[in-house]
């Protein structure tokens, strides 16, 4: 697997078959190479963390100001997301 995203956009610009294989499966390229390459650790850690935002801010959304007990936000999640120690 080659280690970064530029690498593989332009491999994919080599021949039509490459090209072919890019197009139809780049998400899934593109996942693979963000979660086993060091490079894109953080940003899979912020990915994580603007996920779990998103989770957030839509209870936020449908109860209001005042969430239940239930729906209040653990913030381990942000700090596991992060994997800050």
């Amino acid at each position: 697997m080659l280690p970064d995203l530029g690498d593989t956009l332009h491999l994919s610009h080599t021949c039509h078959l490459l090209r072919a294989v890019f197009t139809d499966h780049r998400k899934n390229i593109e996942r693979g190479i963000i979660a086993s390459t060091p490079v894109y650790q953080n940003d899979l850690g912020v990915t994580n963390f603007l996920n779990a935002y998103e989770s957030v801010a839509d209870t936020y959304r449908k109860h209001g100001n005042r969430l239940r007990k239930e729906d209040e936000l653990n913030p381990a999640i942000f700090k596991e997301c992060l994997n800050v120690d």
